[in-house]
């Protein structure tokens, strides 16, 4: 008799993926080591160490995305600001170019078992920018939030008609159609030279948005001086040392993070002020 044929299982093909990063081996035993042997004595190799160390973390928790990377960046920043660390950078001015150079970290890839658990990334050149990107400074960054600001100022009020017009108008009819039983009174209201009870609250809901718009461009305004403040004060300190590329790269590290700071309380305010005027249209606007 004929016999089944057994089925012959095809293993499907998988295409190798890109892989995320990693954190180094022993990462967090080699920082502490690190840390430890920096507060008894400071070295060049220790704080280039150190450096690399901080910056793989920053890599790869802003790679996730996890919050932890603004908790090495601190450090990060202690680090260069530190007065001996300076000292001893400033001290080896043609050693400064050359500190990534000692013991360099390399980003391990996954063991051979765990990359089908790994999801796949989406590749750069997919979602790269087709324009190139300009890199600017702070100054230049703080003077362009600074035009924007007046900018804004001057136009809200006509933009808040426009996106606001049509909704306010629904809901003012409505109240306008609820109302209809009182016929006598509105308009003995044109004849007082009295704006209807429509118009003023439209007025009134329009103001109360201009007030939540402007109170947050002021909030922005202040922490992003606040940040620049900040940083020049310790920037300036760093600058006394010397002009060697030590320092040159510390104060360009520094100007990264100051920008990411702005960067991220003006996402922060943005948010909280969409927050506070959806707060607003969720009330009567007869109410206000």
């Amino acid at each position: 008799m004929f016999q089944k044929s057994k089925s012959q299982k095809v293993s499907p093909k998988h295409t190798e993926a890109p892989y995320r990063l990693v954190l180094p081996q022993n990462f967090a035993e080699d920082v502490l080591n690190q840390e430890m042997a920096l507060s008894i004595q400071c070295s060049i190799p220790q704080v280039s160490r150190l450096m690399e160390l901080y910056s793989a973390a920053i890599e790869y928790y802003e790679s996730i995305p996890d919050l932890k990377y603004l908790h090495y960046q601190e450090r990060l920043q202690k680090l260069l600001t530190r007065r001996d660390v300076l000292k001893l950078l400033n001290d080896q001015p043609h050693r400064s170019s050359k500190l990534s150079e000692s013991a360099p970290i390399s980003i391990r890839k996954p063991p051979e078992k765990l990359k089908l658990k790994i999801k796949p990334v989406i590749p750069y050149e997919e979602i790269a920018p087709t324009q190139p990107v300009i890199v600017r400074g702070a100054e230049e960054v703080i003077t362009t939030h600074n035009k924007e600001t007046n900018i804004t100022s001057n136009k809200v009020r006509d933009n808040i008609r426009v996106q606001e017009g049509k909704e306010l108008k629904e809901r003012l009819e409505a109240r306008k159609r609820s109302n209809s039983s009182q016929p006598i009174q509105r308009k003995n209201s044109y004849k007082n030279g009295k704006k209807p009870d429509m118009e003023n609250q439209m007025e009134k809901y329009q103001e109360e948005i201009e007030k939540i718009i402007e109170k947050y461009l002021e909030k922005k305004i202040v922490k992003i001086q606040e940040i620049k403040e900040k940083y020049k004060e310790q920037m300036n300190e760093i600058k006394a040392m010397g002009d060697n590329d030590t320092i040159k790269e510390i104060l360009r590290e520094m100007d990264k993070q100051m920008l990411r700071e702005i960067e991220e309380i003006t996402q922060q305010l943005a948010q909280e002020r969409k927050n506070e005027i959806a707060e607003l249209k969720g009330k009567n606007i007869f109410e206000l």
